[in-house]
């Protein structure tokens, strides 16, 4: 996507721009294909709630103007305080 974008905001001819706008629709849309198939994958049981809760969380983000990078951030942020909680978890039971 970043090559799309740099082709997109860097062209300056149609061509490139063109190129560029494709290229990050085309994986957007790849992505979230993927996502929406994990997701069904993961959770069998209870598909159709999976993807339209993360269907109503994108339409959220989308309408209150969320980055893609602070979602980004909240998961790393996340994934540091997990890993943080098992080794304090490790240190004390042993």
């Amino acid at each position: 996507m970043i090559a799309g974008a740099l082709f997109l905001v860097y062209g300056q001819h149609p061509v490139p721009t063109i190129t560029g706008a494709f290229v990050m629709s085309l994986l957007g849309v790849l992505l979230s294909v993927l996502f929406s198939a994990t997701l069904a994958k993961q959770r069998i049981l209870y598909r159709g709630v999976a993807l339209t809760e993360s269907t109503m969380m994108a339409s959220l983000a989308d309408r209150f103007g969320i980055r893609l990078a602070f979602g980004l951030e909240l998961v790393l942020l996340a994934i540091a305080l997990l890993l943080a909680l098992s080794a304090l978890r490790q240190t004390t039971t042993g």
